[in-house]
């Protein structure tokens, strides 16, 4: 029987076949300039904060955004991603002089016979595809090592509205936001994202986002955490007046460092 843990594995198989090619042209929030220089200072704090050549595992590359980011670095990438056709497209970025490890497998699959531990573990607009991202959070604390970090990026925040006005704006930027990415590909003639249907690959951005409490209480206090929340758009230039002029929401990520229980003793 079909349950709806497998129809969303499945469902996110089929989208990400069809959307594969064209994934970075059609999916601008994660490329443009205010949100990669976000994650270029995440990424940039994380690694001046280890010694040594850093293991990595990547959960969901998919294309690559964060990966290629990573990869700038001299470090040893281990990439899981159910979709093959993501992996395809990740492989043709791959400088020939980086050390990365590409599966294709379901990430349970690969965790309940992964016996390593990594100096990163991290994901990006991974966990909200899930239909149990708590179970893999508690699986995934394991695989850090002490002193390492646990990297969750670009995830939809479930939002609590404290002011009307602010939440007006917050609309009012988000259709102009829309318009102008549908305006956008029309004129050079690519799908948008809603064309392939979402809804059930994209579920807990259906279910209204994830809340970061709840992400941060499976760590068990064994992390020390940085919360980041900010708002993304397709455009950067909005992305940016809704973050700093109104303070808008809608995106989330985590920077959590593993206590080493040798130091805090």
């Amino acid at each position: 029987m079909e349950t709806l843990e497998s129809k969303i594995v499945q469902k996110n198989i089929e989208l990400h076949e069809k959307e594969a090619e064209l994934y970075d042209l059609i999916h601008p929030q994660v490329t443009n300039f205010y949100y990669t220089r976000k994650v270029n200072r995440d990424v940039d704090f994380i690694m001046k904060n280890l010694k040594n050549k850093p293991s990595v595992l990547e959960l969901g590359p998919g294309t690559g955004h964060l990966t290629l980011k990573l990869l700038k670095y001299d470090v040893d990438i281990t990439g899981v991603d159910i979709s093959k056709d993501m992996l395809n497209v990740l492989r043709g970025k791959i400088p020939e002089n980086k050390n990365i490890k590409l599966i294709n497998k379901e990430v349970f699959e690969f965790l309940v016979n992964d016996e390593n531990e990594y100096d990163i573990v991290c994901m990006s607009a991974f966990l909200h595809h899930l239909f149990d991202y708590k179970n893999l959070i508690k699986e995934i604390v394991k695989k850090v090592k002490k002193d390492g970090f646990l990297y969750i990026a670009f995830e939809p925040l479930k939002q609590n509205v404290d002011s009307k006005i602010k939440f007006f704006f917050h609309r009012i930027i988000r259709s102009l936001d829309n318009l102008l990415f549908e305006v956008i590909m029309k004129l050079k003639r690519l799908p948008i994202h809603n064309d392939f249907q979402t809804s059930i690959a994209d579920y807990h951005s259906t279910l209204g986002g994830i809340e970061p409490k709840e992400v941060i209480n499976l760590l068990n206090g064994n992390f020390e955490v940085k919360l980041h929340k900010f708002v993304v758009r397709y455009s950067g230039i909005l992305a940016f007046m809704a973050d700093r002029i109104i303070n808008s929401e809608n995106t989330f990520s985590v920077i959590a460092r593993k206590k080493d229980e040798r130091v805090s003793e």
